[in-house]
């Protein structure tokens, strides 16, 4: 990955919902949501020092309340 491309993916993944967006974006790629959501904190790692979420069932419930929220 290009210095560039990780600058365009810190952008993305910044804030929680560009990091929800870019997990839509990923899914149906061959992986399950669980490994596509991992792929994704390893990312945020990487660029960041620390995962977005503490766990993955919190990025769930942060998911479902948001879906809530837009109803």
């Amino acid at each position: 990955m290009t210095e560039t491309d990780r600058l365009e993916l810190a952008k993305r993944i910044y804030t929680r919902d560009g990091f929800h967006r870019e997990f839509v974006r990923r899914l149906g790629q061959g992986l399950t949501a669980a490994e596509t959501y991992y792929q994704l904190e390893q990312a945020h790692d990487d660029l960041f020092g620390e995962f977005k979420f503490p766990t993955l069932n919190a990025f769930y419930v942060w998911r479902s309340k948001r879906r809530r929220a837009k109803k």
